[in-house]
């Protein structure tokens, strides 16, 4: 990754997601959020300090934004149809002031004194506007020099005011919520024993035990916010777990340098070209760059509902290869030789497959493949009838873009009967498979990865009725089928640092219709060799189906339980085939099969096998 991937990261996820973009923010917080408020009212921070922001370039919550942003003055009444940033740089959790404001109330009060602030002056929330609150820093960073000048009773005192300061937090996003907030971010705190103020120094530990200790304190006190608010969807971002990855491996995230400020680096700080290599700007402040990691990892906490629809892609697959499970089934029972009923024919295949395109409008770059071996016996009972049973296994792989992807291993068991009356026949399979998706990785930011596994069960029924016209060597066969293809995944529960998700056990439900025309020609027939080639044409679709939405949540989370809707897959569309078959004078039959769909939106299917096949 280069030194703009923290950028380019940022502009991908907010351009598949441009709904986020779109919305209302209004912000509250410290000099983390602040858009220009403490330099509107004292001048600082000066340059090389930008347009009076806390780093070089816009804030996280500008960069979701993306619209300027009002901040609170000149005071006024708030503009409720636009984006708004009442943060200030200095703010505490609680009402001791960091500077002093003529603009009653006090704002520099403390965040709670921001969000009256706001009410009074007539801000009001939308259903759709999304408010930050990202506070506690100052009180910590104001505590530690006094703490830590008495080392018996230091995490005592930074305890104390860790769980006060986390305390306030949930006081107000109680506050916000009552003012009518329905979708409120909250913020904790990175490792400030890893920030350049702090790292390598004598209150290193001690920075590092008072931000643990808030954010624990965080989710406890948001926590019974949220019990309080059951109107409101509170989404708690764990700041701390991405700025760890981070700094454990800076290239990784596109970074050179994630330890040391920019401003105390005289080949960053005056040259643009680099600064976005660096994130830090200051001993505390990200640079704009690092805003922007801020930014995407917010966004993957509040568009989970969103990114969450590429699980909807395993539903798809595990009815997919139903699908090409009924249709081996039913083409075996074409071979059946109803002049030696009693007879068996065993057969072998191996078999394949490749998807490729995009299974929905929601699910772009769809990808599968699966190889493995398929096995069983046909018999004939009478002159009429015939069975066939099979079991296959496999193994494969699953991607979604470059999103999500899995190892797969599937195990599958079909049976079907065949009757034959003349030229007419009508066919009947039952199928159940087994899917197994393993290491499955979900990508968040940067090189984080959520990793979860899954199992899925999935089964069918169908009918296929038709008829054979024989013109000598030429053999003409219309006929039509109609499937329900059902199935379950289990509940996927992901692990990893950013946004992991649990994912309730969904089912999926389809039914399956399909026209095709078959043609075959004997191409040789003598007494030690006869081989046939048959080639296909049809048209497959799903009727009806069910098993579009999922239903899930954030894990280790205040926000609310979700529902996606993921919009129906396509069904196979225009299918293509060809077959050849080569029966020895010995009785063993070799066969080659290759089937091809084109569905909406270049989703193209490609199976294939190869086997032999003998009697007994």
């Amino acid at each position: 990754m280069t030194r703009t991937s923290a950028w380019a990261m940022l502009a991908l996820t907010l351009l598949s997601t441009s709904a986020l973009a779109q919305q209302r923010y209004v912000a509250f917080g410290d000099s983390l959020s602040d858009n220009g408020n403490f330099f509107a009212a004292t001048g600082q921070p000066p340059a090389p300090y930008f347009n009076g922001r806390f780093s070089n370039g816009p804030t996280w919550v500008e960069q979701l934004a993306g619209a300027p942003m009002a901040g609170f003055f000149p005071v006024g009444p708030v503009n409720n149809a636009t984006s708004t940033n009442f943060a200030f740089g200095g703010a505490r959790t609680d009402s001791n002031p960091a500077v002093s404001v003529t603009d009653p109330p006090n704002i520099s009060g403390g965040t709670g004194a921001q969000i009256t602030n706001y009410t009074l002056r007539g801000g009001a929330f939308a259903a759709t506007d999304t408010a930050t609150l990202w506070g506690g820093a100052n009180n910590i960073f104001q505590a530690i020099p006094g703490a830590a000048a008495t080392p018996a009773t230091a995490q005592a005192t930074m305890q104390g005011v860790a769980v006060a300061s986390a305390t306030n937090i949930g006081t107000q996003v109680g506050q916000l919520a009552a003012a009518g907030a329905r979708r409120i971010i909250v913020l904790n705190l990175p490792n400030f024993s890893g920030l350049p103020q702090f790292a390598g120094g004598p209150a290193a530990a001690l920075a590092g035990f008072s931000s643990s200790t808030f954010n624990a304190a965080l989710l406890t006190s948001v926590g019974a916010a949220a019990a309080g608010a059951p109107n409101a969807n509170i989404i708690t971002v764990d700041v701390a777990g991405v700025f760890t990855a981070l700094q454990a491996n800076p290239a990784a995230f596109g970074f050179a340098n994630a330890t040391q400020p920019c401003l105390s680096v005289l080949a960053c700080v005056g040259n643009p070209a680099v600064q976005p290599g660096y994130a830090f700007w200051d001993g505390v402040h990200p640079t704009t760059a690092g805003h922007a990691l801020i930014a995407a990892t917010v966004n993957q906490y509040v568009q989970a509902p969103v990114l969450a629809g590429v699980f909807s892609a395993l539903g798809e697959q595990i009815l997919d290869d139903r699908r090409t499970g009924m249709a081996r089934a039913f083409d075996r029972l074409d071979s059946i030789r109803f002049g030696k009923p009693g007879v068996n024919d065993y057969f072998v295949n191996i078999v394949g497959g490749v998807s490729n395109g995009d299974s929905s409008a929601t699910r772009p770059g769809f990808r599968s493949s699966t190889y493995g071996v398929n096995f069983g016996m046909n018999r004939a009972l009478t002159s009429n009838w015939g069975l066939t049973a099979s079991g296959s296994v496999g193994v494969g792989t699953t991607k979604v873009a470059s999103t999500l992807n899995a190892d797969t291993f599937n195990a599958a068991f079909d049976v079907g009967a065949i009757y034959n009356a003349g030229s007419f026949f009508a066919k009947t399979g039952l199928g159940l498979g087994v899917t197994r998706f393993g290491d499955m990785e979900r990508r968040t930011i940067g090189p984080l990865a959520n990793k979860s596994s899954v199992t899925a069960v999935s089964y069918n029924a169908g009918v296929e009725a038709g008829y054979i016209h024989s013109l000598g060597m030429f053999e003409l066969s219309p006929r039509a089928r109609l499937a329900w293809l059902g199935g379950m995944v289990d509940t996927i529960d992901e692990n990893g640092t950013i946004a992991p998700l649990s994912i309730r056990s969904h089912g999926v439900n389809a039914l399956l219709g399909g026209i095709e025309l078959r043609a075959s020609a004997t191409v040789i027939n003598t007494p030690g060799q006869k081989v046939a080639v048959t080639a296909l044409v049809g048209y497959e679709r799903y009727l009806t189906y069910s098993g579009n939405s999922l239903t899930g949540r954030l894990l280790a989370n205040t926000a609310q339980t979700f529902r996606t809707v993921t919009g129906d897959p396509k069904g196979p569309g225009v299918v293509l085939g060809l077959g050849l078959s080569s029966q020895m004078a010995s009785g063993w039959v070799l066969n080659a099969e290759y089937r091809a769909s084109i569905g909406d939106r270049s989703l193209v299917r490609h199976n294939g096998q190869i086997g032999v096949r003998t009697s007994f």
